[in-house]
């Protein structure tokens, strides 16, 4: 990636604690507009997002590494978006935090998406944005 994409969410956790809701929301429409542009479904994680400017994005992964999980699905990374919202809202990882600790209106879409059963998580990304109501038009800092 040519731009700098600034420090890790998993650093701004460490450093200055939880997002505050309004924020999760921008983290929640960057995720999944970036994730719907380009359909390359992926294992998302705190250390692995980075911020620019008022944007979130994917930090690059190491030239030639392979994909950790080879076949990730999108209810897999419906998975990983829950897990990464959980732990900016919390400042834990999922279940280490009370739910209660989240905002009541995406506490429900959050906790969906963290389902062992995948028929019980939303099937889509595009499900997950509109149940948490963010707009997925601008992915990534673009």
């Amino acid at each position: 990636m040519a731009d700098d994409p600034g420090e890790s969410l998993a650093a701004q956790l460490r450093d200055h604690g939880p997002l505050l809701p309004a924020r999760a929301r921008e983290l929640a429409r960057d995720l999944c507009a970036g994730l719907l542009a380009n359909k390359r479904w992926r294992v998302l994680t705190v250390a692995r997002i980075g911020a620019r400017g008022d944007r979130f994005v994917l930090l690059d992964e190491p030239d030639g590494a392979p994909p950790a999980w080879p076949r990730v699905d999108e209810r897999d990374c419906v998975h990983s978006v829950g897990a990464v919202l959980y732990e900016a809202l919390t400042g834990m990882p999922p279940f280490e935090a009370s739910p209660d600790a989240l905002p009541a209106d995406m506490r429900a879409p959050i906790l969906r998406c963290l389902q062992r059963d995948l028929e019980r998580r939303f099937g889509t990304i595009a499900e997950l944005a509109q149940a948490l109501g963010v707009a997925t038009g601008t992915p990534f800092g673009r």
